[in-house]
């Protein structure tokens, strides 16, 4: 999540905030109203780089936490940037993490 922000900011920089139950990740960019960011091949422009995302790293991004059974969602914000929260939630009883 925080290489994704990374790659497609349009300043150069991201921020992470990190407590025991929640990671925010933001960066400059604008994500069209009409994109779905989680499905894999969607595309989205950020206007700051040559090249616009192709939705790969966010759809892996989900996959991972959806298999940890944390929550990835993209947070309302200003239009000129994007935040991104994984909610930490804990395993259920029994359930390897492989």
């Amino acid at each position: 999540l925080l290489d994704n922000a990374c790659k497609y900011t349009e300043d150069n920089r991201a921020a992470v905030s990190l407590t025991a139950t929640t990671l925010l990740v933001r960066n400059r960019g604008r994500i069209p109203a009409d994109v779905d960011v989680f499905a894999r091949g969607a595309r989205h422009g950020h206007t700051g780089r040559d090249t616009a995302g192709h939705g790969l790293g966010l759809s892996l991004a989900l996959r991972a936490c959806e298999r940890l059974h944390w929550r990835l969602e993209l947070l309302p914000a200003g239009p000129e940037e994007a935040v991104f929260c994984v909610s930490f939630g804990p395993l259920p009883q029994g359930e390897p993490l492989a």
